[in-house]
């Protein structure tokens, strides 16, 4: 069985991470997956290279050249299912396997919780009834997206995110560990105006809490930079950059994610399966958190952050929290697979 996923840039976060810690069950049950990627910026690509899948660059497929060179990868690998993962360029890449691989099937995965309104959404709704013959299956991974896109005249099935063993390997031993400790704050994602970091930072700083932060800096403001910058020459910056969140996992206790949107957010999961305290914003997108043990939903507004960061800030955080491996990827793969069947299996009747 062979999957051609369709990705427009290759960031280490989301997706991109997914493909990685899921390749090992892929092959092991004879998924041979590729990957297109569309621009010349791909942070990620030697990472998903080195797992195992290829990974080829093209233009963007919404440009003449970009979609030419997408149908001449259809041509020579010749996928059983072409798997898109990208809004843009979307009617491009359905009808480039309908017309140039009608023996393909599409599946979508919709990663993002779309708040289209006025013209965006009817046109939106537009494309997914133009293309709705031609895609076989379309894959939520929260329960939030799933209802969202229902908006959009889509039903879709429910395939949650997944993590990395390693998160959960990394959860039970933090379980076990018999002392709680002072609160130490992790942030995880690119700065940006949805990802709503700017007054959670400037809080922790004057609550003199220690952070640490990993995302791309180029979407922040001139006031969480120098917070930040303020936080590093104090001493309470652990960690700053993009670098694999990972080891601030392990030495972070709390987890912090103010966004004002998320799909499922994978740093989350990952967060989740280590164990730590976590603080979410309660918004479409992460309201499927909601119960789970550990996680705490804060009101989004201002007000309510500030009081919720104070009171954390002067805890003593529990050492961790042992929680089902419902996020595995292992869980994921297998979910994956049976979609990649059942789709190819409905062909052949």
């Amino acid at each position: 069985m062979k999957i051609v996923h369709v990705m427009g840039q290759l960031n280490p976060s989301g997706m991109e991470r997914m493909f990685v810690s899921s390749q090992k069950y892929m092959q092991a049950v004879g998924v041979e997956s590729m990957i297109v990627c569309q621009g010349l910026l791909h942070p990620y690509r030697d990472a998903i290279s080195e797992s195992g899948i290829p990974v080829r660059t093209v233009p963007a497929i919404s440009s003449v050249k970009g979609m030419f060179a997408f149908i001449r990868i259809l041509r020579d690998e010749r996928p059983n299912i072409v798997h898109v993962h990208t809004e843009g360029a979307y009617l491009q890449v359905v009808f480039s396997v309908v017309l140039w691989r009608r023996k393909a099937k599409v599946v979508r995965t919709v990663h993002n919780v779309f708040r289209h309104a006025g013209f965006a959404f009817h046109l939106r709704r537009l494309k997914i009834a133009v293309t709705k013959p031609f895609v076989s299956q379309t894959i939520s991974p929260s329960s939030d997206v799933q209802q969202n896109e229902v908006r959009f005249g889509r039903h879709s099935l429910l395939v949650e995110n997944w993590v990395d063993d390693k998160f959960y390997e990394l959860g039970k031993g933090r379980a076990h560990q018999p002392t709680s400790g002072s609160p130490m704050f992790l942030i995880v994602g690119n700065c940006s105006e949805t990802k709503n970091h700017d007054y959670v930072v400037e809080t922790l700083y004057s609550l003199n809490c220690t952070l640490a932060h990993h995302g791309n800096e180029d979407g922040a403001t001139n006031r969480e930079r120098s917070n930040l910058q303020a936080m590093q020459c104090h001493g309470l910056l652990r960690s700053r950059g993009t670098s694999d969140p990972y080891t601030s996992l392990k030495e972070c206790n709390v987890f912090v994610m103010p966004s004002l949107a998320e799909g499922m957010s994978v740093a989350l999961l990952e967060a989740i399966a280590s164990g730590l305290y976590i603080l979410v914003n309660d918004v479409e997108g992460l309201r499927w958190a909601a119960g789970i043990p550990g996680v705490v939903l804060i009101d989004s507004n201002l007000a309510a952050w500030r009081s919720a960061l104070v009171e954390v800030a002067s805890m003593n955080i529990p050492s961790g929290f042992a929680r089902e491996p419902r996020f595995s990827a292992a869980r994921g793969a297998q979910e994956l697979v049976e979609v990649y069947r059942t789709v190819l299996n409905d062909a052949d009747q």
